[in-house]
């Protein structure tokens, strides 16, 4: 398959469908295991596959789709116990979910779905606040980053990705999708495509970088097929995956509370546009994350324009 000869098939995709036949499979009730086929194949398995044709699908979006399926069939199976059903579903009935259910949230994109293509009755949905992302300290990510940058005896893949989360607010997918193509020298100075423009790289951030990619095997006969990731895999023509990534940085300490935490620290130091179109955010994630900090510079742009209209 790497070397072209056979087409290629994204191994995500693969997992999820042959997942989805033995989970379906294991459903007793006919109706419960009629609504939820539908619900995989035209909510998730459309979308996954979308995304298979322009780039190789991530665990964590699998993960998503396994994790609201099972959610559904909670859902479904309580209904049933409170003897009820997606067609007889009333308000207040959705109503006793919400309140007394572990979870309920989980369960609401197949609700919603399930709404939208009439399999039941359209019901209002409870109003609830948005939790801000949580965030570890500050102190907590300046010493794992300086631990990353001075320890030597930590897998040099380790220290960069890990760097790559705690001071560029990297998530670990979107770690793995990098290729050394990303990676460019100028005039000595590293930079590295995260968003829309390649971002300087401190000089330690550069030498890990250099370091990894010259600890890179010779490539072999599958070269053609392989893009060159950063961070390759096990298998030829793949990346490492997030999940296995993640694994690895959980046992340094490193999480998404980092991320979140070194997310702050940009958007409390830099415009927030800025800060998405150098780093891949979108903007809106970056800008109510200032704003759940109180550093939007959108507002305060427009409240500095104001006083000097008065002047």
């Amino acid at each position: 398959m790497a070397a072209g000869i056979i087409e290629r098939r994204d191994t995500q995709l693969a997992n999820f469908e042959r997942w989805s036949a033995r989970w379906l499979a294991a459903i007793d009730d006919p109706e419960h295991q009629r609504v939820l086929r539908t619900y995989l194949r035209w909510r998730h398995h459309r979308d996954l596959s979308a995304r298979a044709e322009n780039a190789p699908v991530p665990y964590s979006s699998v993960a998503v789709c396994r994790h609201r399926a099972n959610a559904g069939l909670r859902w479904l199976r309580w209904l049933a116990d409170h003897g009820s059903s997606v067609r007889t579903l009333d308000q207040s009935i959705l109503d006793a979910w919400f309140a007394t259910a572990s979870n309920p949230r989980a369960a609401e994109d197949f609700i919603r779905w399930a709404q939208r293509h009439s399999h039941c009755p359209k019901l209002n949905f409870p109003k609830h606040a948005s939790a801000s992302p949580l965030g570890g300290s500050e102190s907590e990510r300046r010493r794992l980053l300086d631990t990353l940058l001075g320890d030597e005896s930590i897998n040099v893949r380790e220290r960069l990705a890990g760097c790559l989360v705690l001071g560029r607010a990297q998530p670990v997918n979107r770690i793995c999708d990098l290729t050394i193509g990303d990676v460019e020298v100028r005039d000595g100075e590293f930079f590295l495509a995260l968003g829309r423009d390649p971002v300087p790289l401190p000089a330690p951030l550069g030498a890990l970088a250099a370091e990894l990619i010259g600890s890179r095997p010779m490539r072999g006969p599958h070269a053609s097929a392989d893009p060159g990731w950063l961070f390759p895999g096990n298998f030829p023509g793949s990346h490492l995956s997030g999940r296995a990534l993640s694994r690895q940085l959980s046992g340094l300490g490193v999480g998404r509370s980092g991320r979140q935490a070194a997310l702050a620290r940009l958007v409390g130091t830099l415009p927030s546009p800025l800060v998405a179109s150098s780093l891949g955010y979108h903007p809106n994630t970056v800008a109510a994350r200032a704003r759940s900090l109180g550093t939007d510079w959108a507002a305060y742009a427009a409240a500095k324009a104001r006083e000097n209209s008065s002047i």
